[in-house]
């Protein structure tokens, strides 16, 4: 079942991604894709128990965000993550993005030592709550279809359409992939392991910063 409000943000950007096609558009695959959901990949389920780890390099804060995203709203576009059949690009912050984030948005003394104080934070102190988390997850995909890395390095200057009605720029120098965050305070993130899930419809590229909508509430936006 597609989401009301992902249908009609795919529609608001089709003359979006109809200029970004020819410059994303994968090599030609042998095979069909596969369907297996990017919420497969990273454990995505509302009701697991939060399993952190001491690997800042992964993705445990984002699964448990997307976890409180969806358990409060069942029906948010982010559950086109587990919809494996609907093509999708997301750019996933790390562990220690997240860290570095919450540094930054929330300082406090001691810092974060662990990830469950990281998400903690993300979950009580950002300004809008929910609906907030929500804005910043689907800010990190984009409705212009599957684009592995190689599509990716083509990609220079491509402004691709987000989910949350966004867009953000493809930044390519050196063979390192980043996109242009709109947060003034926030540095653009870059990819730091691409190709996740690769051989599917959805695929993922994990990221070393979060990338925040311009229109967030202060203070988390410079």
């Amino acid at each position: 079942m597609r989401h009301p409000r992902l249908v009609a943000g795919l529609t608001a950007s089709l003359a979006l991604t109809a200029l970004a096609a020819t410059a994303v558009a994968p090599a030609a695959q042998a095979a069909p894709l596969g369907t297996r959901s990017l919420a497969t990949v990273l454990s995505v389920n509302p009701n697991a128990a939060a399993k952190f780890d001491h690997n800042w390099s992964n993705y445990d804060i984002l699964r448990d965000t997307v976890n409180a995203i969806l358990k409060a709203k069942p029906t948010s576009p982010v559950g086109t993550l587990a919809q494996g059949n609907v093509a999708a690009t997301c750019f996933i912050p790390t562990d220690r993005a997240f860290r570095d984030f919450a540094r930054q948005a929330f300082p406090k003394a001691h810092g974060y030592p662990n990830e469950k104080s990281v998400f903690t934070a993300l979950a009580t102190k950002t300004p809008g709550g929910i609906d907030t988390l929500e804005a910043i997850v689907l800010y990190h995909c984009t409705a212009a279809g599957t684009i592995d890395s190689s599509a990716a390095l083509k990609a220079n200057g491509v402004t691709l359409p987000m989910l949350n009605g966004g867009t953000t720029k493809v930044i390519v120098r050196h063979h390192r992939i980043s996109l242009r965050d709109r947060g003034l305070m926030y540095a653009n993130p870059t990819v730091v392991q691409a190709d996740i899930n690769k051989g599917n419809k959805q695929i993922a590229h994990g990221i070393n910063h979060v990338l925040l909508p311009a229109n967030l509430p202060s203070p988390i936006v410079g």
